[in-house]
């Protein structure tokens, strides 16, 4: 888990890996995916939330660490990076597990689901939501009934079209 530190001295950053439990790296480039942020002032509290995308709870305000830190900072800040680390970094929404029980359907989606090249122009509204593979609004006045079984009614008639064409001996 990474924690990035901003807007601290180059002592209070070697304060801050001294202390930190194992499995919590405290890391003071901004280039770093950080799962925690521990900021100097408020204004940078208020970027790294908007900028970075973490939840509010998990970037902390310590105006200590502009300096070096006293033994009560280091023992407040010392607590505060073992329950970060009792919580852990973000995780997905999926679990591993989900995660490989979904991919390959989504590659096969996403390899059918290209749009043809012969399909009408780009700049027509209804051809680029077509070719999007996202469902049409339901028209307003029409009962969810009649949409479902006119959408049975075409799969009977794609089953019985192919029927036909398999016993026609083509494929």
């Amino acid at each position: 888990m990474i924690v990035l530190v901003i807007g601290a001295s180059d002592r209070a950053v070697r304060q801050l890996r001294e202390i930190a439990p194992s499995g919590v790296d405290i890391v003071s480039e901004a280039v770093a995916e950080a799962d925690w942020m521990i900021v100097a002032t408020t204004d940078q509290r208020v970027e790294a939330v908007r900028s970075r995308g973490l939840a509010a709870f998990r970037v902390l305000e310590f105006p200590e660490i502009t300096s070096e830190l006293d033994a009560v900072t280091m023992g407040a800040l010392q607590s505060a990076l073992v329950k970060m680390g009792g919580i852990g970094g973000t995780r997905p929404l999926l679990s591993s597990i989900g995660l490989a029980v979904v991919r390959p359907f989504v590659r096969r989606n996403a390899k059918t689901t290209g749009p043809e090249a012969d399909e009408g122009p780009l700049d027509d509204p209804e051809t680029r939501m077509a070719r999007s593979g996202v469902p049409r609004p339901m028209p307003a006045g029409v009962r969810l009934d009649d949409l479902l079984a006119a959408s049975e009614r075409k799969r009977a008639e794609r089953f019985v079209a192919q029927a036909v064409r398999s016993s026609d001996g083509r494929s």
